[in-house]
């Protein structure tokens, strides 16, 4: 297996030096046979401050010559304020172009922000069926279908719907307005002197005045650093509000080779961020501190006069005991409609963030609305009689292919229901297409609805006949279908 080793390596495999990280660098390049390129080996990639010493301790090594076309050591700029220069490789694979989860931590993508309220919802609904289109495949699972989809909406709305730059994410350096003036310029100035009297080193005047630039443009970093961390945890303590707890969160979250701010809790100095996350937690959990108070009260609303504890509470334990019978119940029949759906969707609240698919509200409500009943077909129409959409209503009562079938088992129920409820009841109670596909899909809500009688011997007959039908059905279209 290949490999590539790339980074401070706190040694050199120059010759001018013979310590004892020197020897071991060698020893561990010699017995893993690792390789570097030699028009880089002369380039020196450290440079201490004092201006006296430089060496070649940043290296990126591989074990298999072929993988690296060529090295470049950069030279020392004016804001690079570190000893080190950047030591870049291009290589000579070329890595498969997959969607990998980019980190959120230092991402240089710029975010954008969708203007929906510019959308036009038939252009957008155009996008969305053309999309769906190209992704047609009988042979694919729901999960697929599910993933098609979504990429389908999330590729309209960036092809259809404008766009504005909301801010560019990325490592910046954190400095106030008098030191990215005065001596982060100065630090430029000084760098463009030196570079033009030849980058001469030891005690040359330019090079002395440079060093002392970039010394005081860190000691003012180190400095505004400091303070501003100072201030955060008097803000915290002074004026405990969410943003600012959460701001902790985060700060704490981050990885950092700096040491963590120490906070005293119980005695005892703690400095590592998980310690003090946990502490945080503790001390908010104590109700004698009136910090603890507040985030106690930032979940519940309890200044409101409309806030009612005890519905609260019982809505909680009626969400756990629905729960526990989802979880213990064997039927997983959907209760949800399309109509219910369409109002769920209608509901959503817009400008809020997206999920994680990266899809928001109004992604759903600018779409046209399609219900499609079958799985295998992107398309909404019923590929049978081409005529309308299907949905589970056009395909056990309306379909005109399926009307032989339907006439004749449909008509065995109907017959059996207006025996045992009479024909008043039959047309009071099944005028509709949508209460027929009731009493096929699940007669027992019926009975339970005082629609039906609660006679297990006709219902089980019903459901019998139902299970027939709805089989018959799916048997002529597929053969139909051909699948």
């Amino acid at each position: 297996m290949d490999f590539i080793i790339c980074g401070d390596l706190n040694g050199t495999l120059l010759n001018s030096r013979h310590n004892q990280h020197d020897r071991i660098l060698k020893e561990f390049v010699k017995d893993y046979n690792l390789h570097q390129l030699d028009d880089d080996d002369h380039l020196h990639s450290f440079f201490h401050h004092n201006g006296k010493s430089t060496s070649k301790i940043d290296y990126i090594l591989s074990s298999n010559s072929n993988l690296i076309h060529s090295i470049q050591t950069f030279s020392q700029d004016a804001i690079n304020l570190s000893a080190h220069v950047p030591v870049k490789a291009l290589l000579t694979l070329q890595a498969d172009k997959q969607k990998q989860k980019k980190s959120s931590n230092f991402s240089n993508e710029v975010l954008h922000k969708t203007e929906w309220e510019k959308c036009v919802p038939a252009i957008y609904s155009e996008a969305v069926e053309k999309s769906l289109d190209q992704n047609k495949n009988r042979k694919v699972t729901t999960e697929d279908q599910t993933n098609n989809l979504i990429d389908a909406i999330k590729q309209a709305a960036r092809k259809t719907i404008p766009t504005k730059t909301l801010k560019i994410r990325g490592p910046r350096l954190k400095v106030s307005q008098h030191a990215k003036k005065l001596l982060l310029t100065i630090s430029k100035q000084k760098h463009r002197i030196w570079d033009l009297h030849g980058r001469k080193r030891g005690e040359d005047t330019c090079f002395l005045e440079l060093k002392e630039a970039k010394r005081n443009v860190r000691k003012r970093l180190r400095q505004e650093r400091a303070t501003e961390c100072k201030e955060f945890y008097k803000k915290l303590e002074s004026e405990p509000n969410s943003k600012n707890f959460f701001r902790l969160i985060r700060r704490n979250t981050n990885s950092t080779k700096e040491l963590a701010t120490t906070i005293l809790y119980d005695d005892h100095e703690l400095t590592d961020p998980e310690e003090q996350r946990e502490a945080m937690a503790k001390y908010f959990q104590n109700l004698a501190t009136p910090m603890a108070k507040y985030f106690q009260n930032l979940a519940t609303p309890k200044d409101d006069p409309d806030f009612d504890e005890k519905f609260l509470n019982n809505c909680q334990f009626r969400c756990e005991i629905i729960k526990e019978i989802c979880s213990l119940s064997d039927s997983s029949s959907d209760k949800f409609n399309p109509t219910e759906i369409s109002e769920a969707i209608s509901n959503l609240n817009n400008g809020k963030a997206c999920d994680e698919y990266g899809l928001s509200a109004e992604h759903f409500k600018s779409a046209e609305e399609k219900a499609r009943f079958s799985n295998m077909n992107l398309d909404a129409t019923c590929p049978i009689c081409q005529l309308e959409e299907e949905d589970i209503i056009h395909f056990l009562t309306r379909c005109p292919v399926l009307e032989g079938i339907r006439r004749e088992s449909l008509g065995v129920i109907k017959r059996i229901t207006i025996n045992k409820i009479g024909l008043g009841n039959w047309n009071s109670n099944f005028h509709e297409r949508t209460c027929i596909a009731q009493l096929i899909l699940d007669c027992q809500q019926l009975a339970l609805n005082n629609i039906l009688p609660l006679d297990d011997l006709f219902l089980n007959s019903i459901e019998e006949l139902s299970r027939n039908l709805c089989y018959r059905l799916h048997l002529k279209r597929v053969s139909f279908l051909n699948i």
